[in-house]
């Protein structure tokens, strides 16, 4: 997990949630999140078939990028972003020599180690939905406080439904705005 209990503590004021309740919402808001942006956030090596762009580039589904193991020659880019493979050339050369000819991307398969951790942290911002989105999850319905000795609560134009989450897992408009600033480059071209 990119967040830990104490941030969330911090974070959302929650003081009541136990550490393993906590990490729980913790570990499903993080991959709600990385569902949202269409990548992985966790630190670690990975092995993937990633396509190259017209660039030579390689987009992987973690970052940012410390260190490419496969293949060799390989550069790290765009902060982090991206893996340069190499070049792609000769089929954009063929589809412009050959008429009709649409040339598929080729694929590289790629061993690299990418993502948030202890000693590259995610962007504020990030952990800070994370920890909204899992606060949400513990605690699903405002709560109002009632005085001592109250005989009567008025719920007069009140609904029992939905919770601050709609009533259901999905995220709040907002807070989806919020995370989806932290999507996949290769995600955000139409």
């Amino acid at each position: 997990m990119i967040v830990d209990w104490a941030t969330y503590k911090i974070v959302t004021g929650d003081t009541f949630s136990s550490q393993v309740d906590a990490e729980a919402a913790l570990l499903r808001a993080q991959r709600k999140a990385e569902e949202i942006t269409e990548r992985l956030f966790d630190k670690a090596e990975r092995t993937e078939s990633l396509t190259v762009d017209e660039q030579g580039k390689s987009w992987p589904k973690a970052y940012p990028v410390a260190t490419v193991s496969v293949p060799d020659g390989t550069e790290i880019g765009d902060n982090g972003m991206s893996i340069h493979t190499g070049g792609s050339g000769w089929q954009d050369a063929l589809a412009t020599i050959v008429p009709g000819w649409t040339a598929e991307r080729p694929r590289v398969l790629t061993t690299y180690t990418g993502g948030y951790d202890g000693t590259t942290p995610a962007p504020t911002g990030l952990q800070d939905a994370i920890c909204e989105l899992a606060h949400r999850y513990r605690n699903p319905a405002d709560t109002t406080t009632i005085a001592a000795g109250a005989r009567a609560v008025g719920a007069s134009g009140q609904s029992m439904s939905g919770g601050r989450l709609g009533g259901s897992g999905q995220v709040p408009p907002e807070l989806r705005d919020t995370i989806r600033q932290y999507r996949h480059p290769a995600a955000r071209t139409p």
